[in-house]
């Protein structure tokens, strides 16, 4: 096995980087793909029910006492898993527009659970080969071609003081923009808003390049648990629009066995610094 960063934990690297190599496979940059409609209208490829297999089956084998919970999975088994003392939360492919598009701005994600708190998210970027990597013990890493251990990089580095102009991510969607707008009126410095695909905004934030993101409607739980890990374990704090600790809600035995009826979707967050 692979040295990277935590021994327990680098064999679930080694099957993250193997499934970006399943998903390669089906991938053609600046060309469209087919794809399939699912009953909640999102799309779904070859290379997500592929890569979804490849990961849950290996995790499973490497890591027999920690369930899974996915995208791609039904209902009873992602309840069961969730509400487990540990399960793994598996996106196979997060941004599977771009990927239909033959856009590289998709990424493979994978978040533990333990209890009540997300210790470790994983998001890689298969086209370049970059995978960010944060625990509850070691903190947060972004590995640079990682396929072959390349080079391993502590973040966030140390940046600039105070700025005069922030920037913050948003949705490329204009109703929940607009929202984000209203609720950001008051703020007296220049905002420069970006808007980036799929899981690379917790990328974003991790190396510095953004100082907050903001969402105003509902998102899956499996869309962002690897980034809820990497941002914590970077000192951003994640709350609810009314500044509770997101965290401390969303793995709410109450909340969980409500939610599962809509895809596990959470409320509307804050990403900052605390």
């Amino acid at each position: 096995m692979k040295k990277y960063i935590n021994p327990e934990y680098d064999k679930v690297i080694e099957i993250v980087i193997e499934s970006g190599r399943i998903a390669l496979k089906y991938f053609k940059p600046d060309q469209k793909i087919a794809c399939e409609v699912k009953s909640d209208d999102s799309p779904v490829t070859k290379a997500d029910l592929a890569v979804n297999q490849y990961l849950t089956k290996n995790l499973e084998k490497f890591y027999p006492d920690i369930k899974t919970i996915s995208e791609e999975g039904n209902v009873a088994e992602n309840l069961a898993a969730i509400l487990s003392d540990k399960a793994f939360i598996i996106d196979p492919i997060d941004g599977t527009d771009s990927f239909i598009k033959g856009s590289k701005e998709f990424t493979i994600n994978v978040a533990l659970k333990l209890d009540n708190d997300l210790v470790l998210g994983i998001i890689y970027l298969p086209v370049d080969d970059i995978l960010y990597y944060a625990d509850s013990w070691f903190g947060c890493y972004k590995i640079i071609n990682a396929t072959s251990v390349g080079k391993i990089i502590k973040i966030p580095q140390e940046k600039d003081g105070p700025k005069d102009k922030i920037t913050i991510i948003t949705t490329r969607r204009e109703d929940e923009f607009n929202q984000i707008k209203k609720l950001l009126s008051g703020v007296r410095r220049e905002i420069n808003f970006i808007n980036i695909a799929s899981s690379l905004k917790f990328c974003f934030l991790c190396d510095g390049n953004a100082d907050a993101y903001y969402r105003a409607a509902k998102i899956k739980i499996w869309d962002i648990a690897a980034g809820f890990a990497l941002v914590k374990a970077c000192g951003f704090k994640i709350t609810n629009h009314a500044n509770d600790d997101l965290l401390k809600i969303i793995f709410n035995k109450f909340f969980l066995e409500n939610s599962a009826k809509n895809q596990f979707r959470i409320e509307p967050f804050i990403i900052r610094k605390s």
